[in-house]
């Protein structure tokens, strides 16, 4: 599955919180890992 770009990337309701993942490639943030490409873990500093 691709990243969460186009439109869906304009209505990500997701924010980025710990625990969530984000795309290294486009910013997208999302709940799932398997929603984007290249997921980061987001770590709460």
């Amino acid at each position: 599955m691709g990243c969460l770009q186009g439109k869906n990337k304009n209505k990500n309701k997701n924010k980025p919180k710990a625990g969530r993942f984000r795309c290294t490639k486009c910013g997208a943030v999302a709940k799932k890992k398997k929603h984007l490409c290249k997921p980061k873990t987001i770590r709460k500093d």
